[in-house]
C-alpha cells in the first residue's frame, strides 16, 4: 500500500465515511422526525395555552367589569344609604303617626264603651219609668172607668139635685126680695 498523505483519503477511509454519513443522515431523519413530533406537540400545547389565554384575558375582562360594577355600586352605596335614612325616618313618622291614632282610636273605642253602658242604663231607666208611667195611666184609666161608671150613676142624682138646688136659688132669691122690699118699705116709713 501506499503510503498516504495528508489530504487523501483511503478507500476505507471513504467508506467509512460515507457509512457515518448515512448514519449522520438516518440520525438527523430520526431526529427530524422526533422535532417534528414535538413540535407538533408543542404547537398543540401552544394552542390549548392560546385558548387558556383567550379564556383568561375574557374572565379578566369579565372580572374588570364586574369590579366596575362594584365600584359603581360601592360608590353608589352613600346615596343608598342616605335615601335609606331619609326613607327610614318617613316610615318611623307614619308609623308614630299611626301609633297616635291607634291611641286615639283606642281612646275613642273606651270612651264609646262607656257612652254605651251609660246609655243603655238611661235606656234601662227609660224603660223603667216608662213601665211605671204605664202602671199609673193604666191605674189612672181605671180610676177614670170609676168615675165614668160613678158619674152615670150619680148623675140622675145629681140632676134632682140640681133642680133642688135651682128650686132653693130661686125661693131664697125670691125671699130676699120680699125681705128688701119690706125693709125698703120699712124703711121709708
Amino acid at each position: 500500500m501506499y503510503p498516504h498523505r495528508e489530504g487523501q483519503h483511503t478507500m476505507n477511509e471513504t467508506i467509512t465515511n460515507q457509512d457515518n454519513a448515512k448514519l449522520d443522515m438516518n440520525e438527523l431523519k430520526e431526529k427530524k422526525k422526533l422535532f417534528q413530533a414535538e413540535n407538533e406537540t408543542y404547537k398543540i400545547q401552544i394552542k390549548k395555552l392560546s385558548t387558556e389565554i383567550d379564556v383568561l384575558t375574557n374572565a379578566l375582562a369579565s372580572g374588570k367589569e364586574y369590579l366596575a360594577m362594584c365600584d359603581n355600586k360601592i360608590n353608589a352605596f352613600p346615596t343608598t344609604i342616605q335615601k335609606t335614612k331619609t326613607y327610614n325616618e318617613q316610615l318611623l313618622s307614619e308609623i308614630n303617626n299611626l301609633k297616635l291614632r291607634i291611641r286615639t282610636s283606642r281612646e275613642d273605642e273606651e270612651n264609646y264603651l262607656a257612652l254605651r253602658e251609660t246609655l243603655t242604663e238611661e235606656i234601662q231607666g227609660l224603660k223603667d219609668e216608662k213601665t211605671i208611667i204605664v202602671n199609673k195611666i193604666n191605674t189612672m184609666k181605671e180610676v177614670i172607668k170609676e168615675i165614668i161608671s160613678e158619674k152615670k150613676r150619680n148623675i140622675p142624682k145629681l140632676k134632682k139635685y140640681d133642680e133642688i138646688l135651682k128650686e132653693t136659688y130661686k125661693s131664697v132669691q125670691e125671699t130676699k126680695s120680699r125681705m128688701d122690699i119690706n125693709l125698703t118699705l120699712k124703711q121709708r116709713n
